[in-house]
Formats: C-alpha cells, sequence, structure tokens
C-alpha cells in the first residue's frame, strides 16, 4: 500500500483550518500522516494535535511557507509527499485517488493536481490554471496548494526555494524537470482540492504582483527550459472553460479588474495609492 505524508504550513487562519484539517484527516490510512507546520506563535492551532494521526509543530519563526513545507518534509517517513494548503478542503477520496494515479502511473516523479473554487469570488474565475480539463497531461507544478511529490526526487532536487513566496512551485519544476524531464511530471485531474484564489481586490492584488516578479526572474534563470514552458503556458490559457463562456456581467467584471492590473502595472504612483486606501478599507471591515 502506498503511504503519504500529507505536510500543511499554517498561519493564522482561524477555523478554516479546522475544516482543512477534517477533511484530510478521515482520509489517513494508518500509516498515513498530516503534519502541520505553524508559522505561528498562538495557542489556536495547537489544539489540533489532539486529533488522531495529526502531528503538530511550531516551526521557531514565521520565514514563509517554503521553509515550513521543508521542515515538514524532514519530520515525514513516507515515499510520497502531498504538499496542501492550509485554507482549502480536501475532496472526498482524494488520497485513494493519489494512490491510484501512483498504483497506475509508477514512472511519475510529481503530480500537481485540479482545483475547483470553494467560493464565487470572481477572482477564481480569472485562473486559467486550476482546471486544464479531464485528461492527464505534462505540466508543471504551478499550484503550490495541491502538489504531491516523490520524496526522492524532492530532496535530491533540495526541496522547495526557501527564498520564494510566490511562484515557488514553479521554480521547483524547473530543477525537477531539468534533472529528470518533463514527461513524468504531470497535472491529473482526479486529484481535486477545493480553494480560493482571493477574496478580495487588495490580497489579489498582491499577489498578482507577486508572482509577476518572481516569475520575470525564474524565466530569466532557466532560460534554457523556456520552450517547454511555453507550451504549459498555452495548454493552460487553452482550458476547456474560457472566460468568453462565462456570464457577461462576470466577463465584465473581469476585464475591469484585468485593465485595473494593467494600470498598476504601469503606474506605480497609482498602486500604492489604491493599495493604501484598500488597506483603509479593510481595516474598518470593508472588503471589495
Amino acid at each position: 500500500m502506498i503511504r503519504i505524508s500529507v505536510i500543511t504550513p499554517t498561519f493564522r487562519v482561524g477555523a478554516d483550518l479546522w475544516k482543512f484539517v477534517l477533511s484530510v484527516q478521515k482520509q489517513l490510512l494508518e500509516d498515513d500522516e498530516l503534519i502541520i507546520v505553524d508559522n505561528d506563535r498562538g495557542a489556536y492551532a495547537s489544539k489540533i494535535s489532539a486529533l488522531e494521526n495529526v502531528q503538530y509543530h511550531q516551526y521557531p519563526e514565521n520565514k514563509g511557507p517554503c521553509p515550513a513545507r521543508n521542515y515538514g518534509a524532514g519530520l515525514s517517513k513516507n515515499e510520497w509527499l502531498l504538499f496542501l494548503d492550509d485554507d482549502g478542503i480536501a475532496a472526498d477520496g482524494m488520497l485513494d485517488a493519489l494512490r491510484k494515479i501512483i498504483s497506475e502511473h509508477p514512472d511519475l516523479y510529481a503530480i500537481r493536481g485540479k482545483v475547483i473554487p470553494k467560493s464565487d469570488y470572481i477572482y477564481n474565475y480569472m485562473q486559467n490554471h486550476y482546471d486544464l480539463g479531464e485528461k492527464p497531461l505534462p505540466y508543471w507544478l504551478n499550484l503550490e496548494c495541491i502538489v504531491a511529490i516523490r520524496r526522492n526526487e524532492f530532496d535530491l532536487v533540495g526541496g522547495w526555494d526557501e527564498s520564494l513566496y510566490g511562484h515557488e512551485g514553479e521554480e521547483l519544476t524547473y530543477r525537477l524537470v531539468d534533472q529528470y524531464g518533463p514527461e513524468n511530471c504531470q497535472y491529473h485531474p482526479g486529484l481535486v482540492f477545493y480553494h480560493d484564489f482571493s477574496d478580495c481586490l487588495l490580497k489579489y492584488l498582491k499577489k498578482v504582483d507577486r508572482h509577476s516578479e518572481n516569475s520575470k526572474k525564474l524565466q530569466s534563470k532557466f532560460n534554457h527550459l523556456k520552450p517547454i514552458f511555453a507550451g504549459y503556458i498555452k495548454l493552460a490559457a487553452s482550458k476547456p472553460q474560457s472566460i468568453e463562456t462565462l456570464p457577461a456581467p462576470i466577463q465584465k467584471k473581469i476585464q475591469f479588474l484585468l485593465r485595473l492590473k494593467d494600470i498598476c502595472k504601469r503606474r506605480p504612483y497609482f498602486k500604492r495609492i489604491l493599495f493604501t486606501l484598500l488597506l483603509g478599507l479593510k481595516n474598518v471591515g470593508i472588503k471589495l
């Protein structure tokens, strides 16, 4: 039987952490593991340690998700590592689906799943990379919220880059593909996770900004792999349900957000003013 270590960094997600943990815990087999690495110093998350088959560890200091992921991987004992985000929900049967994929495709060294939005936020509609259809295909690990990696290959390339926050899955794929080739790093639609990209405009714009800067640096660093990743981007852009198939009001909202994102990119002073305004609204309990 294939045993899986689920590894999740957490930082102040509140009740969502319990929902996540329970969605995974009920699927664990005897030798599976759920390892929670807490980047916070609060006592709230520590209460989950009372649950069966759940390990809780406090990371010495908050350095972001990648150091916590690597720390959790170092504590794990199983051949396959499944990295999940703390604010998502594991689909029923997700771990069994992963076991089936690994059994049927033993040459795979990394698997990226499919994300289905938890909520109806407009920002979720803009993520072409969430769902790439119903057929497996070679693809990069650009959904850090649901990534399975065989421990041997993960260790040999050095794990997650601890200096990154945003596109760290892309960077890890560069090193894996450079070492082991692109064919056995794949997207599999049977591995499903429920997750939201963003629940407000400020978080969305900050996330896009951070990811954009990191992506430019990475593409320059791994320029020799550019043809492979250009193919990945093309596949994501041609997903089965494109923006054009959405209702007209949603299309208009998306077009507005894309224009706003472009203005922020071209005019830094406008972005600073907008971020200040959105942060002020957030502080008084208003999220756009």
